[in-house]
């Protein structure tokens, strides 16, 4: 038979530890060095070393970084279902259109990178030169809505070779709303 006392202190314990262990991390905190933002940086090419880090040409010609992204988000695409859509900044415009200008000829690569850790590499298709662009490629709604989230950095990076998983913000909310509501239940 429990005590009066019991469930409240179970509710209570089982609340502090959802809000202690499920809080979702911002952005700049990063999975891997203590109070290290993830670089993000969009390079020529996909060439990599033996430990998948950027080689050749890809680890040599950054084409512009995180910083020169204002905005990203999931729109339709008529051919490939969901898309991601960014768009840049005057800084990274420039070298953006002329990258895009040299590869569509040659269907080239570029890459988007976090640290040393691929996410993607696209083939440019078509000479760029508004700053907007868009990334199809048969993604899912989750898929996309992720990478446009790793793009501006609304999502946090765990890179995969650390062991890590990455940490979804609406994950320790939906927790924390299961603990409060069980807690809930437990006084009424």
């Amino acid at each position: 038979m429990l005590k009066k006392g019991k469930p409240v202190f179970f509710a209570l314990a089982l609340l502090i530890a959802a809000l202690t262990i499920m809080i979702p991390r911002g952005a700049s905190e990063y999975i891997g060095e203590p109070g290290a933002a993830p670089m993000l940086t969009f390079r020529e090419g996909a060439e990599m070393d033996a430990l998948g880090r950027p080689a050749g040409i890809t680890a040599e010609n950054i084409i512009f970084t995180g910083d020169d992204v204002e905005s990203a988000k999931v729109v339709l695409s008529w051919e490939h279902g969901f898309a991601v859509e960014f768009q840049l900044r005057e800084s990274g415009r420039l070298a953006f259109s002329e990258t895009t200008a040299r590869l569509t000829p040659v269907m080239g690569r570029i890459s988007i990178w976090i640290d040393d850790e691929i996410i993607t590499a696209p083939i440019v298709t078509s000479h760029i030169t508004d700053g907007i662009v868009v990334i199809d490629g048969l993604f899912t709604y989750t898929e996309a809505h992720r990478l446009a989230d790793l793009i501006t950095g609304d999502e946090p990076f765990a890179p995969e070779t650390g062991g890590h998983n990455a940490v979804f913000p609406n994950r320790g909310r939906v927790l924390r709303f299961l603990a409060g509501a069980f807690a809930f239940s437990l006084f009424f």
